[in-house]
């Protein structure tokens, strides 16, 4: 589960960016 850790911290700030900005 190290892969899933390293995609989801990139994936979240990359939404969130999106929909939060």
């Amino acid at each position: 589960m190290k892969v899933i850790a390293v995609v989801w911290r990139i994936q979240v700030p990359d939404i969130h960016d999106l929909e939060g900005h």
